[in-house]
């Protein structure tokens, strides 16, 4: 009976390291609400709260327990915030998935989705938008602050000289395909599966 209880007991302490590493930080967001960031997650361990700047990680909140945080007095500068959870030491980075435009369709950071190995998707590198001939001045200056580098378009050659069009009659253009750029060339297929998403400088990558 003892080498079963042995192996019994391997496989409840088995069971409980698995346990424990599926109880890590998760369902981590950051939400905004005019100008109040509100950070929530899970994790049955305290959490340190840093934001990452340019010169060194910032320390919020020394051992948050409750499952959130909130960051007022927050202007639309892209932030990105680090977990740590105090006991296993793991780390998360997370940061708002939509970016704050006035008059943006849907600009969003597809950062932090699952990928292959445990690793998931680095933030700030890749996004995706909708529509994006209302973008006001503001909205360009600060899409600009993002580092973008490319854009890959998946609309349609019509879908994108329709609105090239709409753009003209907006500012008292006239609907002349003759005062404008010929219509675009139909996209590759590689083009097709890419596009709609802008990719910055540092090209595509995991963390």
């Amino acid at each position: 009976m003892k080498p079963v209880r042995s192996i019994i007991a391997a496989a409840l302490v088995s069971l409980a390291l698995q346990s424990a590493a599926v109880a890590a930080i998760s369902q981590a967001k950051v939400e905004r609400s005019a100008d109040t960031l509100r950070l929530t997650w899970a994790d049955d361990h305290p959490v340190d709260i840093y934001e990452r700047t340019a010169a060194a990680p910032r320390l919020l909140k020394k051992g948050a327990r409750q499952g959130a945080f909130t960051l007022e007095h927050a202007d639309r500068t892209r932030r990105y915030f680090v977990l740590v959870d105090e006991v296993d030491h793991q780390r998360l980075t997370v940061a708002e998935r939509l970016v704050p435009l006035a008059q943006g369709s849907n600009f969003r950071d597809i950062g932090g989705y699952p990928a292959a190995g445990g690793k998931h998707v680095r933030w700030g590198l890749i996004y995706r938008s909708g529509a994006q001939p209302m973008l006001s001045p503001e909205d360009l200056a600060q899409l600009r602050t993002l580092g973008l580098a490319q854009l890959v378009d998946l609309r349609s050659s019509e879908e994108r000289w329709r609105n090239v069009r709409q753009r003209l009659e907006s500012r008292g253009g006239r609907d002349d395909r003759r005062s404008t750029r010929a219509a675009p060339k139909p996209l590759t297929r590689r083009q097709t599966i890419l596009s709609g998403y802008w990719r910055p400088s540092g090209g595509w990558h995991m963390s």
